[in-house]
């Protein structure tokens, strides 16, 4: 998988999570109207959007501004979900002092 297609397929995943996560969000808050499902239509617009930005940072951003870009949006995810702090808590090693 070259760095291109990893980079998409990371962006969409991410686009999917954020708005599931969004929809439980929602739904679980008392007396929360619930949301409408997404229109396919909104998914192709989100899927352009983020293809428009990867390419545009693809070919505009110095190698160096794109690791500090992806790694900040990185944190953000781990920093935002409880889940994937949990799976780095049990990945570290157990101390044996």
């Amino acid at each position: 998988m070259d760095r291109k297609e990893f980079l998409w397929k990371g962006c969409c995943g991410l686009v999917a999570l954020a708005a599931a996560d969004g929809s439980a969000q929602s739904s679980s808050a008392a007396g929360a109207e619930q949301p409408k499902p997404c229109d396919v239509n909104d998914l192709n617009f989100i899927r352009n959007w983020v293809t428009d930005l990867m390419d545009t940072i693809d070919t505009e951003v110095d190698e160096a501004t794109k690791i500090k870009l992806l790694s900040g949006c990185g944190r953000g995810c781990y920093r935002r979900h409880q889940f994937k702090q949990d799976i780095a808590t049990k990945a570290k090693p157990m101390s044996t002092s």
